[in-house]
């Protein structure tokens, strides 16, 4: 079952949610970028919250949730 938020993005509403975090000193963005392209390569959904900006499969989001 799909259904779309209020941002118009797809939402899979049967399965859980799997968050990672990545935590350090150096190195945290590209360690998330490539985690990011590594699950995007296997054409799941993902989303990247990071320094350049806040992505959710492939589309950048604008607005209140640029960190």
């Amino acid at each position: 079952m799909t259904s779309l938020d209020q941002s118009g993005l797809r939402s899979q509403t049967r399965f859980p949610l799997s968050l990672v975090a990545i935590t350090g000193t150096r190195g945290k963005s590209t360690t998330a970028w490539l985690l990011y392209r590594m699950v995007r390569a296997q054409r799941w959904s993902a989303g990247l919250w990071c320094s350049s900006g806040v992505f959710v499969d492939e589309r950048q989001l604008e607005g209140e949730l640029q960190p």
